[in-house]
């Protein structure tokens, strides 16, 4: 079944009153995708109001300092990272080499170098 929408001139009321394609989609049960071409259709779409961006998104980011391990042969740090372009979270394990340069900068940040 077809979703039917407005006319040009109901269309463009709703948007001088404030509504956005989501409201309007929403009265009439139609997808906001449907609405947005019917508003580039009838030369709408600059009547619509912007779309407000949110915060940024942290790609990744560091859960702590406890959350690194050094062995005796590589160091293992636990990251939560975003997963895809939908933004589900997983907690990995990197194991990166034990370099002494790695080594002596978690000395210098207080986080144990002796774990066997």
């Amino acid at each position: 079944m077809a979703v039917k929408l407005p006319n040009a001139a109901v269309l463009a009321a709703h948007l001088k009153s404030g509504m956005d394609r989501n409201q309007i989609a929403a009265r009439y049960g139609a997808h906001r995708d449907t609405v947005r071409l019917a508003l580039i259709r009838y030369n709408l779409l600059d009547l619509a109001p912007a779309k407000s961006e949110g915060p940024a998104r942290r790609v990744t980011r560091h859960l702590s300092r406890e959350m690194i391990t050094v062995h005796s042969d590589r160091l293992v740090i636990l990251r939560e990272m975003v997963a895809g372009d939908h933004g589900g979270v997983a907690i990995r394990q990197l194991s990166l080499p034990r370099v002494s340069m790695h080594v002596a900068a978690l000395r210098e940040r207080g986080v144990d170098s002796a774990v066997p």
